[in-house]
């Protein structure tokens, strides 16, 4: 091309696109005698490529990581296991033994089935290569048994379920990453991070339980949330459901999201076609998904007449308002309020008040001295109250963000508020909200807050001496992970409030309490047993419900940006058609570029709308990254 050529032009003229495959890109000249002669390319090119031959895919990383990740948890095997394991090795006794009517009455052994169906015929699966294993776990027996290789197959079989977690995980990930939520140089960063959740390696591959399969159906679920599949998101929710029912707490979230974002047209209420507000034939292919898969579940056992025995035991409100230790939430200061009253009622008021009683066995239940009594009822009715302002967002901006902060608040006011809660219950908070902090910063302190104070109210639950020093160096080794995590360079800092840092380093003392101090230094064991456990339940549940209300104002604050951008965005359209209609365009050139800028614009705006969070600003720069 000649320099006349260059200055007339026609070179710009040329797309980008074109001028990279002209000059840069492998091309071929064929002569008369038809041999291929290639062109070579340009050095620039031929580098950027081979660079990224030599780089890794990041499935190929994922799948390291997650071998390496399951060698870790295969170190963990002969630790300290609780009563937990006893109970699954029942259930493999009773789904492979007794016939399908028996599964939720028999009471041979005190560790009864109460999942729901989908989890029992996952016992049943798992009870054909147990028996390959150990026939002798297989046997129904009141007595517990326990032999190494029962022990090695439980183990194993928690760790290759991790693989469903960890498909969750990633599938999530990506899908952040396609969004332009998170950086893809960050993607393999944060999924080492979340499969090496502290909480879940303590829970799982020490205490033992199922909670990483669990939560991979529901990453799964929120996945088909991100792209934007309501069926799958319907068989998913619903398959979870009947896995483990503790996951109704957070179903009016998926309710609420799936009806108003497919199945409600609100423009249709100010155009007053009513029968159109409603979307009947979105309605009626989710809840035939959703009631086909509860057919499934729950037909075999209405068909023989013993539906009523499955639901006696999902839902044994006998049980009392709070566990044998009581989980960091609401109603573990209820109850050291109603200890403290009743202490100071009887040794300085001098009242015959009878002292809050606590029985320690399979159910524990606690007898409120001073304050009022609490029933299930009201724990419900607290639960609800405390879920309406994330449904009533959700409503009125049924986004993928937003669905994503109400499903975390959900699991959150469950936790607090409800009826007989475990302390395990809090992985169900801090994995949605960790997820939510990875791609907007601006939950970045709050989630690192409740993160740490879930690792601590974990502690009780090992009590070895081995186990002391295991959750002692895998508590710290998630902190630290955690703390490089989000100060991971691109990101903003990790700024604590000066009376976070201040609650953060108060842990130090309140461990050294409970593991030293009281027994060791004032041989308070015999005495006060229960006073450690207390003094840890209490101190984390002041930090849980600082979070709460910490989440809640973040909450609002987000909605608040979503309309107001939303907002402007309406303005914006309105005055672009406005002067649209004043102007009059000529020219077949003038109107393609019109209509082409006009759809990136929709495109952009379609975006905003969707993300609508309070930082913006950090989008910009994920985007020219």
């Amino acid at each position: 091309m000649s320099k006349e050529e260059r200055g007339s032009g026609d070179f710009h003229s040329i797309t980008k696109k074109k001028a990279h495959r002209k000059f840069t890109k492998l091309e071929t000249s064929i002569p008369e005698d038809g041999r291929e002669i290639p062109i070579q390319r340009s050095h620039r090119t031929t580098n950027l490529n081979s660079r990224k031959k030599g780089r890794l895919s990041s499935e190929t990383v994922a799948l390291i990581t997650f071998i390496t990740v399951s060698a870790f948890k295969w170190m963990l095997l002969p630790f300290y296991f609780s009563t937990d394991f006893e109970v699954h090795r029942n259930w493999l006794a009773i789904t492979q033994s007794l016939p399908l009517d028996k599964w939720y009455v028999d009471a041979t052994s005190e560790w009864t089935l109460d999942y729901p169906p989908f989890f029992a015929w996952l016992e049943y699966l798992l009870s054909f290569p147990a028996a390959f294993v150990d026939k002798e776990m297989l046997s129904v027996q009141k007595k517990p048994y326990v032999s190494p290789a029962c022990i090695a197959f439980q183990r194993t079989s928690v760790i290759a379920l991790d693989s469903v977690y960890a498909l969750g995980v990633y599938k999530c990930l990506q899908s952040f990453r396609s969004m332009d939520m998170i950086p893809s140089s960050k993607l393999n960063s944060f999924f080492a991070f979340l499969l090496l959740d502290g909480g879940l390696l303590l829970v799982d591959h020490v205490h033992f339980q199922y909670n990483g399969f669990l939560m991979g159906i529901w990453l799964l679920s929120f996945y088909a949330v991100l792209r934007d599949d309501p069926i799958l998101v319907s068989i998913l929710f619903s398959v979870l459901l009947n896995l483990k029912h503790i996951f109704l707490y957070v179903a009016p979230a998926y309710f609420f999201y799936l009806f108003f974002r497919y199945c409600f047209n609100s423009k249709m209420i100010s155009l007053r076609r009513w029968d159109r507000v409603i979307d009947v034939d979105s309605l009626f292919r989710i809840g035939s998904t959703v009631v086909g898969v509860f057919a499934l579940s729950f037909g075999p056992f209405v068909m023989l007449g013993c539906v009523g025995n499955v639901l006696a035991r999902l839902f044994p409100f006998g049980r009392g308002l709070t566990h044998a230790y009581w989980a960091p939430n609401f109603w573990a200061l209820y109850n050291t309020a109603d200890r403290a009253a009743a202490y100071f009622a009887t040794r300085v008021l001098k009242l015959n008040v009878p002292g809050a009683s606590m029985t320690s066995g399979l159910v524990q239940e606690y007898s409120h001295a001073v304050l009022p009594s609490i029933s299930p009822v009201t724990t419900f009715v607290l639960t609800m109250l405390a879920t309406l302002p994330a449904l009533l967002w959700l409503a009125k901006n049924p986004t993928k963000p937003q669905f994503l902060c109400s499903v975390t608040l959900c699991a959150f006011s469950s936790f607090l508020f409800g009826w007989h809660v475990h302390e395990k219950a809090i992985i169900m908070v801090t994995l949605p909200l960790t997820l939510i902090a990875l791609s907007y910063p601006i939950f970045a302190p709050v989630s690192f807050l409740l993160y740490c104070t879930a690792l601590l109210s974990l502690f009780p639950l090992f009590t070895g001496p081995f186990e002391g020093v295991l959750k002692l160096v895998l508590t710290i080794f998630s902190i630290l992970l955690a703390l490089c995590i989000h100060q991971i360079p691109g990101r903003p800092q990790l700024n604590l409030r000066i009376w976070e840092k201040i609650y953060l380093l108060g842990m130090a003392p309140v461990y050294l309490y409970y593991a030293v101090i009281h027994s060791g230094m004032l041989g308070l064991h015999d005495k006060l047993p229960f006073l450690p456990l207390l003094v840890i339940s209490t101190y984390c549940s002041v930090g849980v419900m600082y979070c709460f209300i910490r989440l809640h104002v973040l909450m609002d604050e987000m909605y608040c940006s979503a309309v107001r951008v939303n907002e402007a965005l309406a303005d914006s359209r309105a005055g672009e058609s406005s002067t649209e209609s004043e102007q009059d365009w000529s020219g077949k050139e003038s109107e393609e570029f019109d209509s082409v800028d006009s759809g990136e614009d929709e495109q952009e705006n379609e975006v905003e709308v969707e993300v609508s969070v309070p930082q913006v600003k950090e989008r910009r720069i994920n985007r020219r990254r």
